[in-house]
């Protein structure tokens, strides 16, 4: 796999909400209605323009939407970089040094992990005089959480990090407009709520 900017992205999508059977396919999740549009209009386009790979059709299992890449030499060229296999991965996989070494990679990989694993808020508490925006990422990987944590501060955001909950936040305004003009949301379900502040 010759890695792009395209790539990055897919990789950080198979981060967020990929796993990986062995040596014999890619299912990659999302919510049911939320995520539909966005396998739709980006990541089944995406897979397209960088495998030269048609996915198999979206398909419904667990109340989870659901799709396959069955492509053995992608499979092959992700776990060379260090991508684990199996049930663990979720708890040890880290963005690759490869990766890491290129904001463009770096950017776009973050941008398909926050997409799939990511969230936007509004807290609506009285302290504040209109709800207040948060980008949240959840991980069950602490070493993931604070290896993006870095990541993120060396491009200046002001990004804080729970160690307790196992997440990193963009907090008000500022910083979540911030972080998409650093990253860049594609998935609707975020740009939509992002478009309300």
């Amino acid at each position: 796999m010759r890695l792009t900017g395209g790539a990055s992205e897919l990789l950080g999508i198979i981060i967020g909400n990929g796993n990986i059977y062995k040596d014999r396919y890619i299912e990659i999740t999302g919510h049911p209605k939320a995520d539909l549009e966005y396998f739709k209009e980006k990541v089944i386009p995406l897979v397209e323009q960088e495998l030269d790979y048609s996915p198999t059709k979206i398909f419904f299992r667990s109340g989870a939407a659901r799709f396959r890449i069955n492509n053995k030499a992608f499979i092959k060229s992700i776990k060379a970089l260090g991508i684990p296999v199996g049930r663990n991965k979720s708890r040890t996989v880290l963005i690759p040094n490869k990766v890491t070494k290129n904001w463009k990679h770096t950017r776009r990989c973050l941008r398909g992990i926050f997409d799939t694993d990511g969230f936007v808020s509004f807290d609506k508490r009285k302290t504040y005089l209109r709800p207040y925006p948060r980008v949240v990422l959840h991980l069950a990987n602490l070493p993931l959480v604070e290896q993006i944590y870095g990541l993120l501060r060396e491009q200046g955001l002001n990004v804080t990090i729970s160690k307790k909950e196992i997440a990193v936040y963009l907090n008000g305004i500022i910083e979540v407009k911030a972080s998409q003009d650093k990253v860049g949301f594609t998935n609707k379900k975020h740009l939509d709520k992002i478009g309300r502040i």
